[in-house]
């Protein structure tokens, strides 16, 4: 078992004791009473002295009046001696945390009937309390008293005040008790009986408390202190969006607590008065308020008080305007606030969609007949609002639908070429010409005027919008050219029986030609050269060509055909060589063919050469003529 501590009660019947001594001689006091007044005629000369030096040796030290209710009597004289005690000893009750509580001692001879003397102690007592609560302590005064006197002339009502009984029975103070603490069912303190203490004269009164160390501080003054109290709860506010919304509470206790706001039970930072402010109050602060306050004492907490944030029905995003490509998706978004929370109802060109009742309204695979004017209509049970309008356009990518085609144009004249294309918004055109840009073809259809040969070539057209860009299949554009000789015939003689060959160099495309003789046409002669095989005196004449397309004609001029014999050979020198060869010079018509026989009886003739005279005449030498009896040479033209 825990020591009970030990103390004593003194007067001036026991001087001066040494307090110092008292503590440290090892009797194991901890707490003490001096006596201060009795009735309204007695201060007791020592306890100033007692008071103030029990303290200084670490002794908790209280004051006691002894109660003269015979002299005083009823409850007026019950606060008559109250004040005679507080004149006194006042000074040290007021002091918290330093003193023992204040004792009265009932045990005076025949102080009345029982109710009276009741009344008495509680007035007396009652009196001590209301002094502390002024001077801002608690007290909580012991009775002191005996057990015959305390069965005489007190009744329960007295019970409320803790129990100092006298009862000396030679028990051990350690684990006795006393012998009977009627009225009371229990006891605080107990006079066991008395004897010598050291740095005390004599005998003195010994006590013990009928607890710890520890819970006898529960009877030392202390000043008024409370956990805290949530007197006056925070209450349910609404506000508007926007808007500025307060919590208050009233707390109570002792020391000032300290406060914090808390939000859905989660700290708010410096939030810490007995009332809290949210500025500006949007949505996200709707929630559950409450105040949590605490002391050295202890804690409390409020109950909560709910912030709604009342949101008019508002629109904060419109919907807006798309542009979106045939086929894709379209999603058009709204976003309002409200209280309570607001429902949605899209519509197209003003006529509700079904089902459409997201703040998202989404449109996969758009086509043309979805365009239009959308907009939703925003409601509560406060009302509804519509958004405005937002138009969807359908767009659709560059599409060719006829191609354009071949063209042929003669030079000089005009031709187009042309594309059809679908498609929106606006087409481009940009015509090219072997995949480069042709300037200023920028149209559906593509005009040539004045065609020459270098605008021939392959072309196509390419189609774009905002959306995209297609490209036609190629095509041509033949350019033709009229016929045009740019070189002649040439006239030829050629001996009877040689070839005549005739030719013409034209332009133009896909020429045909015809050869003439003396303006006639020649069955057959329809390239641009023309022979004469084996010519003869009847071939002799006017040769022509006429040159034709389909675009016209050209004939080109007349080249004469002359059929004559050549120049008959002769010899214009015949001699023999210091070596017996024999050497002559042939003379002809340059280009004719000619031969050379010899002969030694003239009838009967060996071929020695032919040749062509190239320029006139013609060198021969005859290198067999020592091997053989030649003596007559003669020259002859050939075919």
């Amino acid at each position: 078992m825990a020591q009970r501590p030990l103390g004593i009660d003194v007067s001036s019947y026991q001087g001066q004791p040494n307090w110092t001594s008292v503590k440290t001689s090892g009797s194991g006091i901890a707490f003490a009473w001096a006596k201060a007044t009795e009735g309204t005629y007695y201060i007791d000369a020592d306890f100033t002295y007692n008071e103030v030096n029990a303290k200084a040796a670490g002794v908790l030290i209280g004051a006691y009046h002894f109660a003269r209710m015979d002299l005083n009597t009823g409850t007026a004289g019950a606060d008559t001696e109250a004040n005679y005690f507080l004149n006194q000893a006042g000074g040290y009750i007021r002091s918290g945390g330093a003193y023992m509580m204040p004792m009265l001692d009932a045990e005076q001879g025949s102080p009345g009937a029982q109710s009276a003397v009741s009344a008495w102690v509680n007035e007396w007592c009652q009196d001590m309390v209301n002094y502390g609560t002024a001077n801002g302590v608690v007290v909580k005064p012991v009775v002191y008293t005996y057990t015959s006197w305390a069965s005489s002339y007190l009744n329960s009502t007295v019970t409320q005040w803790p129990l100092w009984m006298a009862s000396p029975n030679g028990q051990n103070p350690l684990t006795g008790a006393p012998n009977a603490t009627a009225p009371w069912s229990t006891w605080v303190f107990w006079q066991y009986g008395g004897g010598p203490i050291s740095g005390i004269s004599g005998n003195v009164d010994e006590d013990v408390f009928n607890g710890t160390a520890a819970t006898l501080q529960s009877y030392v003054i202390t000043s008024i202190n409370n956990p805290p109290s949530i007197t006056v709860q925070p209450v349910n506010t609404t506000v508007t969006y926007g808007s500025n919304a307060t919590f208050m509470a009233t707390v109570t206790g002792t020391p000032t607590p300290t406060y914090q706001w808390k939000f859905n039970n989660t700290n708010i930072a410096s939030a810490h008065g007995t009332s809290y402010t949210i500025f500006n109050a949007q949505t996200n602060n709707a929630g559950n308020y409450s105040l949590f306050a605490s002391n050295s004492l202890g804690t409390a907490t409020s109950s909560n008080a709910t912030l709604t944030v009342y949101v008019p029905l508002t629109i904060t995003a419109q919907p807006t305007n798309l542009t979106v490509i045939l086929g894709s998706n379209a999603t058009f978004n709204v976003m309002a606030i409200g209280t309570p929370a607001p429902g949605y109802q899209w519509q197209f060109n003003s006529v509700s969609i079904p089902g459409a009742t997201n703040p998202s309204l989404a449109l996969s695979n758009v086509q043309s007949n979805k365009q239009g004017s959308y907009a939703v209509a925003v409601s509560n049970s406060s009302g509804s609002i519509l958004s405005s309008n937002a138009t969807l356009s359908v767009v659709t990518r560059p599409a060719i639908t006829t191609q354009p085609l071949n063209a042929t144009v003669n030079q000089g004249g005009t031709t187009n070429f042309s594309v059809t294309a679908g498609g929106s918004p606006t087409l481009y055109y940009q015509w090219q010409l072997g995949g480069s840009n042709v300037a200023g073809a920028t149209a559906s259809t593509y005009v040539l005027t004045n065609a020459q040969p270098a605008q021939g070539g392959a072309y196509q057209v390419i189609v774009t919008n905002n959306y995209g860009a297609v490209t036609s299949a190629v095509r041509t554009l033949t350019v033709l050219l009229p016929p045009a000789i740019t070189l002649q015939p040439t006239n030829l003689t050629v001996a009877p029986g040689s070839n005549a060959t005739f030719s013409v160099t034209a332009t133009g495309t896909a020429l045909t030609y015809q050869w003439r003789f003396n303006a006639g046409p020649i069955g057959g002669a329809t390239a641009s050269t023309y022979t004469v095989v084996g010519a003869q005196t009847n071939n002799a004449g006017s040769y022509s060509v006429l040159v034709t397309n389909t675009i016209g004609a050209v004939t080109s001029s007349n080249a004469l055909l002359t059929v004559s014999p050549p120049q008959p050979p002769q010899f214009l020198s015949v001699s023999v060589l210091a070596n017996g060869l024999v050497q002559m010079v042939l003379g002809g018509q340059p280009g004719a063919s000619y031969a050379i026989d010899g002969s030694s009886n003239l009838v009967n003739w060996i071929p020695l050469t032919n040749f062509v005279n190239t320029n006139g005449t013609c060198l021969f030498t005859d290198t067999a003529s020592t091997n053989h009896p030649v003596g007559f040479y003669r020259a002859r033209s050939l075919p």
